[in-house]
């Protein structure tokens, strides 16, 4: 039987409660690609599926200034996107990493040579050399039209779009981060930081930005070096729990 490519379906958009703004040019940026240009059919190369010969797309002109545009756009609008847009940004992310994927996978599927690009037909002897049993000028040759991005065109423009979505991302999750820092009370002394913030605490809030293992703050333990974590000389745990659940440290008595 025939082998099939696998795809990953795409997530579908999630319905916007309000219109307009950033965040809104940012999501018809990324999924509105603006078409290749003028393509025709020429050429022939075997099908890895059934076999068959079959006509290859030929691009005419260059994606690359399209997708040099989109950038351009995309980081204007980008500067505009706020934190109460994280979430709807984060999907968009989410998108373009499908779309990377599904494309990715069509091009190692052995379709590389079902469409050339414009670059690759400016190189006709490399292109030849790189798909095995490719004819580029051979015959029949339809009249050019225009026509949508290929899959190429498409891993291009979204490889290129990915960073500059995930760079607005971590700033807009560090911004609100510091935010939290600086709304934060001071904590009295002998108490951990933890307590005061409800069932999260402020050191929880930053450990889910940013990952990792967080030391808990209390003047009992060690919070830099390499004893790091560890309690300090004169505290012990008593047993007991504290009400965020965390383990209770007090100061031994010294006696005297």
């Amino acid at each position: 039987m025939p082998k099939t490519t696998k795809t990953k379906k795409i997530r579908k958009h999630k319905k916007r409660t309000q219109k307009g703004g950033a965040i809104d040019e940012v999501i018809n940026l990324l999924n509105n690609l603006p078409d290749a240009g003028l393509r025709h059919y020429q050429g022939q190369r075997i099908s890895p599926t059934s076999g068959r010969a079959q006509q290859i797309i030929h691009y005419q002109t260059s994606y690359q200034p399209v997708i040099d545009r989109a950038i351009i756009n995309l980081r204007n609008h980008l500067l505009n996107v706020n934190t109460n847009d994280l979430d709807a940004l984060k999907f968009q992310l989410d998108l373009i990493n499908d779309h990377i994927t599904n494309n990715t996978n069509i091009y190692n599927f052995g379709m590389q040579a079902s469409e050339l690009t414009f670059e690759e037909i400016q190189a006709p002897e490399d292109t030849e050399r790189k798909y095995e049993g490719l004819t580029i000028d051979g015959p029949p040759k339809t009249f050019a039209h225009d026509g949508p991005p290929g899959f190429k065109h498409k891993l291009l423009y979204y490889q290129a779009m990915k960073p500059l979505v995930a760079d607005r991302i971590e700033f807009l999750r560090r911004k609100i981060i510091s935010k939290a820092v600086s709304n934060s009370r001071p904590v009295p002394e002998g108490k951990d930081t933890d307590e005061g913030f409800g069932d999260i605490g402020l050191s929880d809030v930053v450990a889910s930005f940013l990952g990792g293992k967080k030391t808990r703050k209390h003047k009992g333990i060690v919070q830099t070096g390499g004893n790091k974590g560890k309690l300090r000389k004169g505290y012990k745990y008593t047993g007991k729990k504290l009400k965020n659940g965390m383990a209770e440290i007090k100061k031994v008595k010294s006696k005297k």
